[in-house]
């Protein structure tokens, strides 16, 4: 999981960010942008938590190295993630992932054990 907002975290806190994956049979470039929305009570399975909300854009392209084989393809992702301290520690509790070619994925914390 990327988390692209530095610490401490703060409403109205920005943050952008570039990455490029290059693999087997593709190439993806991304652009990200994301905004500290503030703070949450967010309930999980674990628990209740008091989270910083962070919504994001990203921008995705990407092509196939082997020519003709597809591609390219262009998108946007929207993602939100809830971060919170467990025992000190900076947690994801709860992130949500959909994007423009049909994958999405809202995943939430079931337990937590820090040491």
């Amino acid at each position: 999981m990327w988390i692209w907002v530095a610490l401490p975290l703060k409403k109205g806190k920005t943050c952008s960010a570039a990455s490029v994956v290059t693999g087997e049979t593709l190439i993806s470039e991304a652009i990200y942008e994301y905004r500290v929305e503030g703070l949450e009570a967010i309930p999980t399975p674990a628990g209740r938590f008091k989270a910083y909300r962070i919504s994001g854009r990203e921008r995705i392209d990407s092509s196939s190295n082997d020519a003709g084989a597809w591609g390219p393809l262009s998108g946007t992702a929207t993602v939100t993630d809830w971060l919170a301290s467990i025992n000190g520690k900076v947690t994801v509790v709860k992130p949500d992932y959909r994007n423009t070619f049909g994958e999405l994925f809202t995943r939430e914390l079931v337990a937590a054990e820090l040491r």
